[in-house]
């Protein structure tokens, strides 16, 4: 699976990509917009994976962007932050995420949430 992640934190980014590569995913990161923007239609990903506490990029504003794009629409968007605090969550949500896990769960887990993914999909 091509997986974008965007994250402008090297040490999360590199345990996010880390865990992607070793269950056989195809990860690409991205630390701003306008490099994610480019990256999305080359080709489109099959999933996006969004640091919520991204500070080079305004995540909700990125999402729905990334949303309103008209290859990246039924793409899942995952977001992922250290805590799940309710506006945080919320906002993500809104903007149009599919998902939002904890960085506990990106950067250990990620395999088999990933895996619950590809089950959804395929019973949609």
């Amino acid at each position: 699976m091509r997986i974008l992640v965007v994250d402008d934190n090297l040490l999360s980014s590199t345990a996010v990509l880390e865990q992607l590569r070793r269950a056989g995913h195809t990860p690409v990161v991205s630390p701003t917009l306008s490099e994610t923007l480019r990256i999305a239609h080359d080709p489109a990903p099959d999933l996006i994976l969004v640091n919520l506490a991204a500070r080079a990029v305004d995540p909700p504003i990125l999402i729905r962007t990334l949303r309103d794009m008209p290859g990246l629409r039924t793409t899942r968007i995952v977001g992922f932050c250290g805590h799940l605090e309710h506006n945080l969550r919320t906002s993500a949500l809104t903007a149009g995420c599919d998902h939002v896990i904890t960085n506990a769960v990106a950067f250990g887990q990620l395999g088999t949430f990933l895996g619950t993914l590809s089950e959804e999909r395929s019973k949609e």
